[in-house]
């Protein structure tokens, strides 16, 4: 399976230290060159960021063609756009993307999406976790964004709720 992530999905499994599920549900993940610099400038609030950059499973691709990036801004970050474009050059079948305008936009153009909480659902699904509900807290508190409504509905989903 092709996978291609944006920034958001990798960065918030790197602060709760959980980044390797990436690899134990996808094997590789493709990033664009402007979703590795977002993922560096974590550098910049102290993030120790050398495990990041050794995994050798998380490819960074450089040469492929832009189109969504170099159009209009669509209210998308770079990340996102270079993300899509990627998925688009290398066809993708997934794209790990949580920002809803970013999804939308790439569902439309035929990708499959999942954000990070699919991410984890997938992970206890496959018993390489034990609790959405821990791992979702420690995201909360790292300043991750969640609906007390999405919330519930996540954890039900798991029966943890």
């Amino acid at each position: 399976m092709i996978v291609v992530s944006d920034t958001s999905c990798i960065s918030n499994l790197l602060l709760i230290s959980q980044l390797d599920l990436l690899q134990k549900i996808y094997l590789k993940i493709f990033i664009p060159d402007a979703v590795y610099n977002e993922i560096l400038a974590l550098e910049k609030s102290g993030k120790d960021l050398s495990y990041f950059k050794s995994r050798n499973w998380i490819t960074v691709e450089k040469d492929f063609t832009r189109n969504i990036s170099l159009l209009p801004p669509k209210n998308i970050d770079a990340g996102e756009a270079e993300a899509i474009d990627l998925a688009i050059y290398i066809k993708a079948d997934r794209i790990l993307i949580d920002e809803r305008k970013g999804s939308f936009l790439a569902n439309e153009l035929g990708i499959i999406t999942i954000g990070l909480l699919g991410i984890l659902k997938i992970a206890k699904e496959n018993h390489l976790i034990s609790s959405v509900k821990e791992l979702l807290d420690q995201l909360i508190e790292n300043n991750f964004w969640v609906s007390n409504e999405l919330y519930n509905t996540v954890l039900k989903s798991v029966n943890e709720l």
